[in-house]
């Protein structure tokens, strides 16, 4: 008795490490300037897009007076409705610079279309030169959670209750 079995299908290919193929959501990006790159992955399985500046320049330490220093990714956004982009530090120039995001996360709204700036803080008593091109920043879009606040007059009782800033113990 023969038999005939159906050729196996193909499988799909693999994306190459940086790749910018379309699993689903498309964000659409503009480049301001000619040397912009499009935000990429550097590992398949990485979650955040590498943002990268498009100017060199130093950035002087931070003291109180002083206002943070702005860099040019030369990229725009048109982040789909329901969405927002969390801009993040990229973990290696954290560890091996003093250099910070001022605020820490940045957060990309929908709606906003002008040129995504990054505001860094260089917390080293040395100006700190970021070259054209550098890796910097990192960033995640992620799906809005419709959420409502609601007034009331009391709140639910919990076993913490009020405790805050250390109240749950020593890390000893």
């Amino acid at each position: 008795m023969t038999t005939t079995r159906k050729p196996k299908a193909a499988a799909p290919e693999e994306p190459k490490l940086g790749s910018n193929t379309p699993k689903g959501l498309i964000v659409k990006v503009k480049k301001l300037t000619e040397n912009a790159m499009i935000p990429k992955r550097q590992t398949k399985d990485a979650a955040c897009f590498d943002l990268v500046t498009t100017e060199g320049l130093y950035v002087r330490c931070i003291n109180a007076d002083d206002k943070s220093t702005m860099l040019s990714t030369g990229l725009a956004f048109e982040i789909p409705e329901g969405y927002h982009m969390k801009v993040f530090m990229r973990s290696g120039i954290a560890l091996k610079t003093k250099l910070r995001l001022s605020n820490q996360v940045g957060i990309i709204d929908a709606d906003y279309r002008g040129e995504l700036k990054l505001l860094i803080d260089n917390l080293s008593r040395e100006r700190v030169y970021i070259a054209e091109g550098t890796r910097l920043a990192q960033c995640l879009i992620e799906k809005n959670v419709d959420v409502s606040f609601e007034e009331v007059t009391e709140l639910s009782e919990t076993e913490r209750s009020e405790g805050g800033f250390g109240s749950t113990g020593d890390n000893k």
